[in-house]
């Protein structure tokens, strides 16, 4: 089988991507946004960015070109899938190569962000409409998949997981020992990653006798509000 995805520049993808080249199955890998080569023996990579970054103004514009670009693209490669991550990039490309079938990963802003405007929803529609099958990271997701008419036997609710070979294991008494330590990498720039709760959460562990610590590493223009959170709640030692 020949797979090609469509990576508008989403590091995490490669574990998938490792996954499918392990089972055998022949990987090209489109990279849409510079600076995210997925490197991985077996996998066939095509940066059609290369070093040029494309305005913000002009993004979705640059993903019809590309879209068109693909149709040709793609008849020469004759794969059986395109997978797409990302819907509102990645998915418009596959959409407008008119190739079927096609596989959309959707992240979560993707979705989630890009519905709350008429032109987004229109085009996220249009997606989603083409798509054989969508597979959300979340099951938080589907509900406003269905209102975007993505039928549940079109659904594959999937989230990324871990390859636990790759961490250091330690044992559950002696990591409760020294506290949990949480580490939280989401912007700050979007409310939809909703850090109060977390800091709500810590909060409440540590009035139980848990000396959790939370880890924010990330900037955004809602740290000063949630540094204001984390003093009120009485935890802003616990907080870096």
């Amino acid at each position: 089988m020949k797979v090609l995805v469509i990576n508008p520049g989403l590091p995490h993808t490669l574990a998938q991507l490792e996954f499918m080249v392990d089972a055998g199955v022949e990987v090209h890998c489109l990279n849409v946004h510079p600076g995210f080569k997925l490197e991985c023996p077996g996998i066939v990579n095509y940066d059609w960015y290369g070093s040029a970054e494309p305005t913000s103004d002009f993004a979705k514009l640059t993903y019809f070109q590309m879209g068109l670009r693909a149709r040709r693209f793609i008849r020469r490669l004759k794969p059986d899938i395109v997978h797409a991550h990302y819907a509102s990039s990645a998915g418009l490309i596959a959409c407008m190569s008119g190739f079927r079938p096609y596989a959309v990963t959707v992240h979560g802003s993707d979705l989630l962000e890009r519905s709350k405007s008429p032109i987004g929803r229109a085009l996220l529609h249009r997606v989603l409409a083409g798509a054989q099958l969508v597979n959300p990271v979340a099951t938080h997701m589907t509900g406003l998949l269905r209102e975007l008419a993505v039928s549940d036997d079109r659904t594959l609710v999937m989230p990324f997981g871990v390859d636990l070979r790759k961490l250091p294991f330690v044992p559950k008494a002696n990591r409760l020992a020294g506290g949990i330590r949480l580490l939280c990498t989401r912007t700050l720039n979007s409310p939809v990653y909703d850090i109060p709760t977390l800091l709500h959460a810590l909060a409440k562990a540590r009035s139980l006798g848990s000396p959790a610590t939370l880890t924010l590493a990330a900037t955004g223009q809602l740290a000063p509000s949630l540094k204001g959170l984390a003093a009120q709640l009485g935890i802003e030692q616990a907080v870096t």
